[in-house]
């Protein structure tokens, strides 16, 4: 049960760590950023 909670969590951070990179990308103008998911 504990390593489901703890996979769990290390998804969600990946996630916000895509949507953060995402943002950064926007902000810059990047027209070769990565879709979005």
């Amino acid at each position: 049960m504990l390593g489901i909670l703890m996979h769990l969590r290390k998804l969600l951070q990946m996630k916000a760590f895509f949507i953060e990179f995402e943002c950064l990308s926007a902000k810059l103008g990047n027209k070769s950023s990565l879709p979005p998911a």
